[in-house]
């Protein structure tokens, strides 16, 4: 379990340096959106489309880390119930250090979307 948990954190600063990439791009996306006159309906259209959706599988993912450490949490629990072990010490602080880890993030925003609305 210790071993998840820190790979978990491991993941979670490589998807948020993905996150603000992505957060970065949609923003010059919707700037350019702004400025270019000849855009078809359809070309706008999929690009706000996609610049919502990159904005909400960003905040899924952010919310179901909290869930995710709840799940630790849950199977620690468990496990030193179970068979318990100094190794739940171990576990226990790596499940600390992700849930600073996820508070961390969660304090950095990747980056404000507004959607372009200009036809």
């Amino acid at each position: 379990m210790t071993d998840d948990i820190r790979d978990d954190m491991i993941r979670i600063d490589r998807f948020h340096e993905v996150a603000r990439r992505v957060a970065d791009m949609d923003l010059r996306r919707e700037q350019a959106l702004a400025q270019v006159t000849a855009v078809s309906d359809v070309d706008r259209a999929n690009a706000v489309a996609r610049i919502a959706e990159n904005g909400s599988l960003i905040g899924r993912v952010s919310q179901c880390l909290g869930v995710r450490a709840e799940a630790y949490r849950v199977a620690l629990e468990r496990l030193v119930i179970a068979q318990p072990s100094p190794m739940a010490a171990d576990a226990d602080r790596a499940l600390t250090a992700l849930r600073r880890r996820i508070a961390e993030v969660a304090a950095a925003p990747v980056a404000p979307v507004a959607l372009v609305t200009k036809p």
